[in-house]
């Protein structure tokens, strides 16, 4: 697991978008508490990334404020 610069992150344009706000409002929740307990995955994209998985750990991360985030990096 690695800390990576959030705003390094694409997200594939044509990615799923799941709005529940209710949902969000409990991960923002737990975030807040615990901390992110389970990483987002990325792919090396040139000297970027691309998710994989975790969109809504990383929007929430993203609306915290959070400047970094745990990632898993595939190949």
């Amino acid at each position: 697991m690695t800390m990576i610069p959030i705003d390094q992150i694409d997200v594939e344009p044509g990615a799923r978008k799941i709005v529940d706000t209710e949902a969000d409002k409990r991960l923002q929740a737990s975030i807040n508490v615990v901390g992110l307990l389970e990483p987002i995955t990325v792919a090396h994209a040139g000297n970027r990334y691309m998710l994989r998985s975790g969109g809504r750990r990383l929007a929430t991360m993203r609306a915290l404020g959070y400047s970094d985030i745990a990632a898993a990096i595939i190949d």
